[in-house]
């Protein structure tokens, strides 16, 4: 009966004088770190090369040589507006209006043949 209290008494002993006050308890679950809200940034905007408008055709030219027209989509955005100086990309509620910042225009007009 001694001998088992013995080895009780000597096991408290030795964890209280092993146990570091300075580190936190191991056996104690970690507090809960707040959640954080990360909103994914969107997706960069396409760059304009050029726009094409001849007669009923009408497509905006997109870096790496990307034609779309009105209603397709280019990075998750979607061409909703097209002109012959500038385009409007629309992604949920954000709509940017991209220029084009070159000089010169190219213009063809369908010819009447009569």
């Amino acid at each position: 009966m001694f001998k088992p209290l013995l080895v009780i008494s000597l096991t408290t002993l030795l964890s209280v004088a092993l146990a570091n006050p300075m580190q936190p308890d191991r056996a104690a679950p970690a507090p809960a770190q707040p959640a954080t809200a990360t909103r994914a940034a969107p997706p960069a905007l396409p760059r304009l090369q050029s726009i094409i408008i001849i007669g009923d055709l009408r497509k905006a030219v997109f870096l790496p040589d990307q034609e779309i027209a009105v209603g397709e989509q280019i990075n998750g955005y979607r061409l909703v507006e097209l002109d012959s100086r500038s385009v409007t990309l629309q992604r949920g509620s954000i709509t940017r209006t991209l220029t084009i910042t070159t000089s010169g225009a190219f213009t063809l007009q369908p010819a009447n043949e009569e």
